[in-house]
């Protein structure tokens, strides 16, 4: 399959050595996405966007400009955009894990029961693997390794602040799992978890109450 001209012109200023020339082009990425087909997305538009968003030298700017347009991204495949979010869910700068959080949050409650009954169930994985299999600082069981922008503390954050917002769209089960790792995380030994715990225990509180 021959790679559309819409989308190589994309990549090459997603390339281009200018912020701003790319910033530029991934706030154009919805329009792109809506001459696509389901088949082109996933085979070449998603790659692409994971490639900058595992980069080595990638501006937080850009990483925030993409974390904010996931949402609005057309696709039959929402699960496809799940992973992307994750990734950027756990890098260590504030204002792109908080925009991420912020996507996955309105994937969860925009998801159609009837249509992406699989969403919610995805995101509640997501949550898991984000905070580990408990408060203690284990690292959550991915399928790959961490990369070095990829931060443990930074990821359980992530997943803290998503629960409390998500609890109200989710089946019994699935909260009842949400509620014993946000309780979990209040053994975290670092600051910045027992942080986001305190910070989120009223909504929390809330949720179950």
């Amino acid at each position: 399959m021959a790679k559309p001209e819409s989308l190589e012109f994309l990549e090459i200023e997603l390339q281009c050595d200018q912020l701003a020339v790319k910033i530029n082009a991934v706030h154009r990425i919805p329009i792109v996405m809506e001459l696509l087909t389901q088949e082109q997305k996933s085979k070449f538009l998603e790659p692409l966007l994971e490639n900058i968003i595992t980069g080595k030298l990638i501006d937080d700017e850009l990483l925030y400009a993409i974390a904010r347009v996931i949402r609005k991204l057309s696709t039959n495949n929402p699960l496809s955009l799940v992973k992307l979010l994750e990734m950027l869910a756990a890098k260590e700068e504030t204002v792109v894990r908080q925009e991420a959080v912020n996507s996955i949050i309105s994937l969860a409650k925009d998801a159609n029961p009837s249509n992406n009954q699989g969403l919610n169930a995805e995101i509640v994985s997501l949550v898991e693997r984000l905070i580990g299999s408990s408060g203690t600082g284990t690292v959550s069981k991915e399928p790959k390794e961490p990369s070095t922008s990829e931060v443990v503390w930074a990821k359980k954050v992530s997943g803290i602040e998503i629960i409390p917002d998500i609890y109200s769209v989710l089946s019994g089960a699935h909260r009842f799992e949400l509620a014993k790792r946000f309780i979990a995380c209040s053994d975290d030994e670092t600051p910045m978890v027992i942080r986001s715990v305190v910070g989120r225990l009223g909504s929390m509180l809330k949720c179950v109450l």
